[in-house]
């Protein structure tokens, strides 16, 4: 839980990792998401507790949510995707920045 905390930190004060540095804290968050789901109620609502405001502030901090980073392979969720992947944190770095040129995000 911390570490969510402190990717959603790094986000807000300027995120200089790359599209995979990046990648791997939405997959932390999917981890988070995935324990919430398999407790029991009373731990859950706990965990929400913690969670509520890195989530606030990451969902501040996101910028063009018409598009979404797609979720890892690894993800077989149906449905919508969370709110951690629509959009990108508007405070990037150079490398997240080329990373996200590279695939198409920014189109000239």
């Amino acid at each position: 839980l911390l570490d969510w905390n402190d990717f959603v930190s790094e986000c807000a004060a300027g995120f200089e990792g790359g599209l995979e540095d990046y990648r791997m804290g939405l997959y932390l968050r999917d981890i988070i998401e995935h324990v919430i789901a398999s407790t029991e109620p009373e731990l859950s609502e706990k965990i929400r507790d913690i969670i509520d405001e890195p989530d606030e502030t990451f969902r501040q901090i996101l910028t063009d949510c018409r598009k979404r980073i797609d979720s890892p392979p690894h993800d077989n969720t149906a449905g919508a995707a969370p709110f951690w992947y629509q959009g990108i944190v508007s405070k990037q770095g150079v490398v997240l920045r080329r990373d996200l040129i590279r695939q198409g995000w920014y189109r000239p």
